[in-house]
């Protein structure tokens, strides 16, 4: 499905790291750490994707653009 619907993705996750990693790792999980060697959160932002955040106040969507702050924030 996401091969289909965003191809970006299915061609940037063979890059990750090694196959245990690709194999246990999941998007939230890369999306939360931003870690600058994961293809993730880049894919994101080119995509201009939205992030929901839930917390204590609710729920809000932002921007992957204005989501990441700088390396591992």
């Amino acid at each position: 499905m996401i091969a289909t619907h965003i191809p970006l993705l299915s061609l940037a996750i063979t890059h990750v790291a090694h196959a245990a990693i690709r194999n246990r790792g999941t998007i939230g999980g890369n999306l939360s750490l931003a870690d600058p060697a994961s293809e993730i959160p880049a894919c994101t932002v080119a995509l201009d994707a939205k992030v929901k955040i839930l917390g204590r106040n609710g729920e809000r969507t932002v921007s992957a653009r204005n989501y990441f702050k700088d390396l591992y924030e």
